[in-house]
């Protein structure tokens, strides 16, 4: 027991320091989180119905790293520390981190665009209802990784050798059918990136070698990649079609190793280069816009002049009841009517939408009978006898 325990202890002590990342963060994760309470799982496992139609995007990082009971944890730390180890010594803790990092997201979107297009040929939207959680998907194109990596001829699975490119395709239907839950989409997405990623289709998603390895010299970096549990990223490409096209590098690290204050003087020049284009801009479009009335101005007195010259509105004077309404209503028109309403609103302070009555006329002098004078007629009747 004490030589088993011992080898034990020096296994995890030469684990590599990414590798040591994961399978911490794995663990840490599953104790976190309560297990045998299922809803508590369902908040962040990975779920294409709730990624794709309610915009959960923390669902393809998350369920990665959860995991739904003590043996599935178990057998996916187990194949993590037989294949981690080998792949990181190899690649480098560098670009085996970002390698983790991405698959971890590829691994569940090419599950999600998968899932989403069976359920739109076939129209059975329960393609979607699925719950997933497990670190199974990326161990896959960890298998394929690890063949092109080590060159391997052939695997032995239970006595049994089984060529290397045959051997992933066993593991996915032999794992399929022992395990009834477990994810074929999943398991078969890791192993498709895998196998994109060893072919070069993958390069454009990280830097070139040559830009990781000035990153590694950094100042900054030193207490890091001077310790024994960091792998240095080697000079030639292990895989040889991921460093043969594709690829991005920066201008800032192509060449030599330069310290972060340079980096930082870089990256501030760019800014302030970018904030003076932009008010150089700002200003010629100002020179161009033609100047308008005030801006031709030059004193205040012509800015009086100017206000002077404008025209007023009229002020409104209310028609004169026995004046000029009078008249009009004299010559047969009725302008005087409507604004005497008019005034009247005005006066009441709101308008009225309902139709002008007709205003009562005056009553018109009797007919002077023959014989009598008007001026007799305009007499009071109280002087009458």
């Amino acid at each position: 027991m004490s030589s088993a325990g011992g080898r034990l202890s020096q296994l995890c002590g030469s684990l590599p320091i990414v590798n040591r990342i994961i399978i911490g963060v794995c663990f840490v994760v599953y104790f976190y989180t309560p297990f045998f309470y299922p809803r508590e799982l369902m908040v962040w496992d990975f779920n294409p119905l709730l990624v794709i139609y309610r915009r959960e995007w923390y669902r393809l990082i998350t369920g990665v790293y959860l995991h739904g009971g003590i043996l599935h944890i178990a057998m996916n730390m187990f194949t993590m520390f037989s294949l981690g180890p080998v792949l990181e010594h190899t690649m480098g803790s560098m670009p085996f981190l970002g390698l983790t990092l991405v698959f971890s997201l590829l691994v569940t979107l090419l599950e999600t665009a998968g899932r989403y297009f069976i359920s739109l040929a076939t129209g059975d939207m329960s393609w979607l209802y699925v719950n997933s959680v497990g670190f199974s998907g990326v161990l896959f194109s960890y298998v394929i990784m690890r063949t092109s990596v080590t060159g391997a001829q052939s695997y032995n699975l239970c006595g049994m050798s089984i060529p290397a490119w045959i051997y992933p395709w066993v593991m996915l239907i032999g794992i399929s059918f022992l395990i009834p839950n477990a994810s074929f989409a999943g398991h078969l997405s890791g192993l498709l990136l895998g196998i994109m990623y060893c072919r070069g289709y993958l390069n454009f998603l990280w830097p070139r070698r040559s830009c990781l390895r000035a990153l590694e010299g950094w100042e900054g970096l030193d207490w890091l990649t001077n310790s024994l549990i960091y792998s240095k990223i080697p000079v030639e490409p292990p895989i040889p079609a991921t460093d043969a096209w594709g690829g991005w590098s920066c201008n800032m690290c192509a060449a030599t190793c330069i310290s972060v204050g340079e980096i930082c003087m870089k990256a501030s020049d760019a800014i302030s280069g970018i904030f003076r284009s932009a008010g150089s801009r700002v200003a010629e479009f100002a020179s161009r816009r033609s100047p308008n009335a005030y801006d031709q101005l030059g004193s205040e007195e012509d800015v009086e002049v100017a206000n002077a010259s404008i025209p007023s509105a009229p002020e409104y004077s209310p028609p004169d009841e026995f004046g000029d309404d009078a008249m009009v209503r004299g010559s047969g028109f009725r302008l005087g009517e409507r604004n005497s309403s008019t005034t009247e609103e005005t006066k009441k302070g709101g308008t009225n939408n309902k139709p002008d009555k007709p205003k009562k006329q005056p009553q018109r002098s009797r007919p002077t009978p023959s014989g009598m004078s008007r001026l007799i007629d305009s007499v009071p009747r109280k002087n009458r006898r």
